[in-house]
């Protein structure tokens, strides 16, 4: 593997393309050609530059013949799909390398650094598919069509945005791209109207990058510019946007770290809180299984500090009957520079809790809070370890506070009562 990364490091030193010759007015004239992207660039070669620049060409020749023998060599390719097989490149951190691969097969991996996804299944197409619009919201679809992507499987659209987030520094790069990250580094809220409103009054003749591309959910949302910032927008219900708003200040109020959430009009808009982080969401680490049980067992076997943050979060989620937490809205935030796993993801993605499909909020010991405190009293470690927590404090100073700052006068509930009741209830897996 090291011969390989150090071939590839050489290869990206080198000139790529093909030396060209013009006879103008009877004079010889030469150029270097290649493609960018679907663009062909034609630069001039001084007399003085072409004996070294056709060095140069045919090192680059001889290294890439190396490298597609190594590649031969290390890896059987037989049980790959045609679409697979074409997809050669590297996973980027920044403008770092972090994964390579030849016709969709990894050749080498920093196993520090790599997207945990990638390091979990070795799989280019599960990376690049956890990369891209979910197409089972309407907008997603108008985007689509827009942009003339038709039939297409996931991790192509992916390829499309080079595989770009705003959540992390992950990207895509093609085997015979000279893009840096600062080309693809998305910058421009372009085409958020479409996502979050279906508005295709006002687009860009030429695609562009975007960060909607990379929007997973089903909710209408989208990624927005605010002072400077990302934000990510979303749409829903009355019910659904006030039970997240009140959710998340509740959560805050709590203790419990939580995403910066602001009401707007018809809209509730987060911050981004991977702007110094990579975030990846727990599905990297688990795959689909979201059971309490799986996930903290995998979380306390990485680190017993990510296993106490889980604990406190699937509470809360008890205590907002929020049965909505799943392996892609919940993450954790990895140092950009060490890949160092720092900590759970804030509290986020809270508009199924409360009222939003509980509109009596009765005070009764639901299937929820039977199901959490089962997951709690059969594992001797979760009890350990819930005893030696501090217990959230709750009372009805905390709950007016949260209130005060919004207006339920239009509905019929004692929402203070309903999280008081859970509370009791809730607080002591404590004191077990």
């Amino acid at each position: 593997m090291d011969k390989i990364d150090d071939l590839l490091l050489k290869l990206e030193q080198l000139p790529k393309g093909y030396i060209s010759k013009k006879n103008i007015y009877g004079k010889e004239y030469f150029y270097l050609q290649y493609k960018d992207g679907n663009k062909l660039v034609s630069k001039y070669i001084s007399s003085k530059d072409l004996d070294e620049l056709k060095k140069q060409l045919e090192e680059r020749n001889r290294i890439e013949q190396e490298l597609k023998d190594l590649f031969a060599k290390e890896k059987n390719l037989n049980s790959l799909s045609p679409k697979t097989l074409s997809l050669s490149g590297y996973i980027m951190s920044g403008d770092k390398t972090v994964a390579t691969f030849d016709r969709g097969n990894l050749v080498s991996i920093d196993e520090k650094l790599a997207p945990l996804i990638v390091k979990r299944t070795h799989d280019l197409v599960a990376f690049l598919s956890s990369r891209v619009l979910d197409t089972s919201r309407t907008n997603a679809r108008i985007l689509k069509r827009i942009l003339n992507i038709h039939g297409e499987d996931d991790y192509l659209i992916a390829l499309k945005n080079h595989a770009t987030s705003v959540t992390d520094n992950y990207w895509f790069r093609s085997v015979n791209s000279r893009l840096k990250y600062k080309d693809v580094c998305l910058e421009s809220d372009i085409y958020n109207e479409i996502s979050l409103e279906g508005d295709i009054s006002v687009y860009p003749k030429q695609p562009k990058l975007s960060p909607q591309f990379s929007i997973l959910g089903s909710f209408e949302k989208c990624w927005k510019i605010h002072n400077n910032q990302w934000w990510m927008y979303k749409k829903g219900s009355k019910e659904e946007l006030l039970s997240e708003y009140i959710s998340a200040n509740l959560s805050h109020a709590l203790g419990i770290p939580t995403a910066e959430y602001e009401l707007i009009d018809e809209y509730i808009r987060s911050k981004n809180f991977a702007d110094k982080y990579n975030f990846e969401p727990i599905a990297s680490l688990f795959g689909d299984n979201d059971s309490f049980e799986y996930v903290f067992d995998g979380l306390y076997k990485l680190d017993q500090k990510l296993a106490e943050q889980y604990l406190y979060i699937i509470w809360f989620d008890a205590l907002t009957n929020n049965v909505d937490r799943h392996n892609e809205n919940l993450g954790v935030l990895r140092d950009k520079q060490t890949g160092e796993i720092v900590s759970l993801s804030p509290n986020y993605d809270l508009n199924m809790t409360l009222f939003a499909r509980n509109k009596t909020l009765n005070k009764e010991r639901d299937g929820f809070i039977n199901l959490f405190l089962k997951f709690v009293n059969n594992n001797e470690t979760v009890k350990n370890i819930y005893k030696s927590l501090k217990c959230p404090c709750l009372d009805d100073k905390i709950i007016n506070e949260v209130l005060s700052k919004i207006d339920l006068s239009d509905y019929n509930f004692d929402l203070s009562g309903y999280l008081l009741y859970r509370y009791e209830i809730l607080k002591t897996v404590f004191n077990l």
